[in-house]
């Protein structure tokens, strides 16, 4: 079963991250995800604040991508309205 993490949920570990006390590895162990997933998180995040769409190829991306990128893109899509 694929588990689902909210916006808050994800933008919540970026922050975690950006504080560097924690080694991204030890990070991904304790919210239990893995440190390929976060780095998906955190290009996303990084596109969605230049205000740039993340290039996806088909291949990488499972089930549910499309929902996902929508998450991370919810606050560029917000300001453009």
């Amino acid at each position: 079963m694929k588990k689902r993490f909210t916006y808050e949920h994800v933008i919540a570990v970026l922050r975690e991250a950006e504080t560097g006390t924690v080694p991204i590895k030890a990070l991904c162990r304790k919210h239990n995800i893995s440190e390929p997933t976060f780095s998906r998180w955190r290009k996303h995040a990084e596109c969605a604040r230049s205000g740039a769409v993340a290039p996806a190829a088909p291949s990488t991306l499972g089930g549910g991508a499309v929902e996902q990128s929508a998450v991370f893109l919810q606050p560029s899509l917000a300001r453009h309205d």
